[in-house]
């Protein structure tokens, strides 16, 4: 069965790195396994979905270090913390930082899966949306101004005799302009172009202003 994401592992204890490599094999994920937690920056794959868990205590970087750095390099990899030595603070300190889960050693087998499945799916939905992102930007590259401005104004729920007055055009002109636009952005229906036109608020250099809700009745 091909694998649907990568564990990843940052613990120098090789009891607790070969009982995880086994639960990933049984979960039929890939298992990389590493003692130091820069040699896992240097290779960790961002354009795949996966998970960290990782010793809390590293010899050369440590955990919550280690999660810091991923957050600056862009990756979404969640991250579960394993720890000997666990104290409120420290828990609290990770959960803050934007732990996924902390756990205790010795592992208790079934949490980790569960904890594993429920990140590996929250990252392969953020993943998911990194690409669609990625194709939206190709595509509002093809787009005029003129087109970007029928965009905004459609989602603010401007009639087409409006949008049409505001360019100094005909209707027709705003019409063929909005097909093309939705060509360009594959949109479908007005809905379609609603909801591409309302992710596109938060893609870089896309300068039109979109409002926080629309009606598309």
């Amino acid at each position: 069965m091909k694998s649907s994401g990568t564990i990843y592992v940052v613990d120098n204890e090789f009891k607790t790195t070969e009982a995880i490599s086994l639960l990933a094999r049984a979960m039929h994920l890939e298992c990389k396994t590493y003692t130091s937690g820069l040699k896992l920056l240097e290779e960790i794959d961002m354009e795949q979905p996966g998970c960290l868990i990782s010793e809390v205590r590293i010899p050369d970087i440590g955990g919550l270090q280690l999660q810091r750095r991923l957050g600056e390099m862009g990756a979404t990899t969640p991250v579960i913390f394993l720890t000997a030595h666990a104290t409120v603070p420290m828990v609290v300190r990770a959960m803050k930082a934007g732990a996924f889960h902390v756990f205790t050693k010795p592992l208790e087998e079934q949490s980790l899966w569960e904890a594993v499945q429920d990140a590996i799916a929250s990252d392969q939905e953020a993943f998911r949306k990194r690409r669609e992102r990625r194709i939206l930007e190709r595509r509002l590259a093809d787009v005029s101004p003129f087109e970007r401005e029928v965009l905004d104004l459609v989602l603010r729920g401007t009639p087409n005799r409006e949008i049409a007055e505001k360019q100094n055009v005909s209707v027709r002109t705003v019409e063929l302009r909005r097909s093309r636009l939705m060509e360009k952005l594959g949109a479908k229906t007005l809905a379609d172009l609603v909801r591409i036109g309302l992710v596109a608020k938060g893609v870089n250099g896309h300068r039109i202003s979109l409002p926080e809700t629309v009606s598309v009745s």
